[in-house]
């Protein structure tokens, strides 16, 4: 499958994620955030359809939302 094609099902997962938060959403300060992303992936063709300017953008700008579960802990939007 080429990355482009998976494109509607990663939005369409990604809007429910974050519409089934209930409270406020917050910006982190994490970092190296697209690193841990591509390292997610074992298969390296996988990885290297991942490491593009869309998803690094992506990831820097969204990848630190989080909101604050019942139990104090950061819960990452995304």
């Amino acid at each position: 499958m080429r990355h482009a094609d998976g494109n509607g099902a990663l939005v369409r997962s990604i809007n429910a994620r974050f519409n089934f938060q209930a409270g406020p959403v917050f910006r982190t300060d994490a970092s190296g955030l697209y690193d841990i992303y591509l390292a997610s992936f074992t298969d390296p063709d996988i990885r290297r359809q991942h490491s593009c300017a869309c998803c690094r953008t992506f990831i820097e700008r969204f990848g630190g939302l989080a909101t604050v579960g019942d139990d104090g802990v950061l819960v990452s939007a995304i």
